[in-house]
Formats: C-alpha cells, structure tokens, sequence
C-alpha cells in the first residue's frame, strides 16, 4: 500500500484550484468559439467575442476568468491502496488558503450562513466529496462554483409518472426564468434520479463531462439535445441580449432511484466553467 504525504495533495489541488479559476478548459473555449460562428444578432457575437478574448488574457496572464471566484468543491476517486495519514479536510482547505491567498482571487465564504454572515477571509471552507475507486490511482477533480448561477438552481421532485416531454418542460421554464441572472451562454447540469439531496451532486458532476461527449445512454443524449435546442430557441442569448446561444451545452448524468419518486436538478452554470483535474499515481 502506497501513502501520499499532506504537502503532495496541498500541492496539487492548489495547482488545480488556480488551474479551474484562470484557464478556461479547451472545450469550453472551442464551443465559444462555434458558438460565435453560428450566433446570427449582432450583441450575441460581440458579447462572446468579449468572452473569448477575456478567457484569453485570463490565462496570459494568471487573473481569474470571473470576479466571483466561488465557492471551491473536491472530489476524490479515492483507491484502496493509498493510504492517509491526515486529515483530508484540512488538506482541502490548506490548499484553498495558500491558493487564494497568493493569488488575485476574491474571498467569498462566510462562516454564518443567517445571522452574522463573517467572511471567513481565506475562502474556507471548501466542500468535497470522497468516493471509493477501482482503479490504482488517486482522481482528484475540482470545481469553482460562483453565487450567480448557483443562486440560480434548483430541485424539483417530480411526480414519478411523468413523460420526459414534461420534465423538459420543467428544464427550460426553470432555464427561462433564470438564465439571464445567470450570465449566458450557460452549461446546464441537470442531474435525474437518486435522492432529494443527491441529485444535486449528480448535476454538479455532470458538469466534469467534455462538452463534445453526449450521454452515453442514447435516451439521455437525445434528451439532452432536445433539451438544448428548446433553451436556444428562447432567443435569451448571451449576456441576456438576444441570439441563439443562450446555452452551449446541456449534459445530464442519472442514477437510480425509489419507484415512488423523480428527482430532478438544474444546475446552471455560466460559461467560465471552472474545473480542473489530475490523476496521481498510487
């Protein structure tokens, strides 16, 4: 069995931590990039010609792509043959503070939620979330999730004798009414299925998937084209102002869940999708 020491994992999702906040991920970039290319009103095409360019000096020269730097989430594919001799919480947030403390990235946590609401000053903290892995290497993956589109989400419990046509509904009328707080063009998470509190997470990690992949499952793929084409053709566009692109793309991941239920996420996200990944060997 193989042991990690505390300084390595610092490390490491430090870099990803600065990674996800200043390096929009390639296919991202690219779907801007399409998007531009096919978007046909004049504000739209401007309006992600400015992303792009942002993304590009975002990444020259080491500033973050949004001024909300968010809140940070970690997830670990954790193998049975590393071992810890640490406490991974205060791994997690050792990273958070060295990383938001040696670069320009706004503090955003507050250590109350209700009635002092202080801000904790180091952007502590952090969420994360351990899984077990087959595989003999540790994944850690990280995402920066701004208030803005997350204030934006929701959960909605379905009655679980719907049609998939009425549970697009619910996306795009939750999309709607939303999108335009939300920075467009969005990547729309949606996770189907588990439980009331882990659908949630489901549309959050469905956020990881390359924008170029659909659902492996052909019923979901479909959904999620049909899902995305009905958000375009709101006419919402980037930055609110009108075009096709109010959206880039919708991924959704599913999981099992109680026959007498249907639970339903929609995570919206605005274009900076902020995650970063690494694979450590163990």
């Amino acid at each position: 069995m193989s042991e990690f020491s505390a300084n390595i994992l610092i490390a490491k999702i430090k870099e990803l931590i600065i990674e996800a906040n200043t390096v929009l991920r390639p296919d991202v970039l690219e779907a801007l990039k399409k998007a531009q290319n096919t978007e046909d009103k004049p504000n739209g095409q401007k309006v992600l010609g400015m992303l792009i360019e942002n993304a590009s000096l975002a990444q020259s020269e080491g500033k973050p792509l949004c001024q909300d730097t968010g809140y940070v989430h970690v997830y670990f594919g954790w193998p049975s043959n590393i071992a810890l001799r640490n406490d991974l919480g205060e791994i997690v947030n050792e990273a958070v503070k060295q990383a938001y403390s040696e670069k320009p990235f706004r503090s955003s946590i507050v250590a109350d939620p209700l009635f002092e609401r202080k801000n904790t000053s180091d952007n502590t903290p952090a969420a994360f979330v351990v899984r077990p892995a087959k595989d003999r290497n540790l994944k850690i993956k990280v995402l920066i999730k701004g208030a803005g589109s997350d204030n934006s989400s929701a959960v909605f419990m379905l009655n679980p004798a719907c049609a998939s046509s009425e549970l697009v509904k619910v996306v795009v009328e939750h999309v709607k009414a939303n999108a335009a707080k939300s920075c467009p063009p969005l990547v729309v998470g949606i996770g189907i299925g588990s439980s009331f509190d882990k659908v949630a997470v489901l549309s959050k990690a469905a956020l990881h998937r390359n924008l170029s992949e659909a659902n492996k499952d052909a019923r979901y793929a479909e959904l999620e084209r049909q899902i995305l084409s009905e958000i375009n053709n709101l006419g919402i566009g980037p930055s609110g102002l009108g075009g096709k692109t109010t959206a880039l793309s919708v991924m959704i991941k599913q999981a099992s869940c109680h026959m007498a239920s249907l639970p339903v996420a929609v995570n919206l996200n605005c274009y900076a999708l902020r995650t970063a990944e690494a694979t450590i060997g163990g």
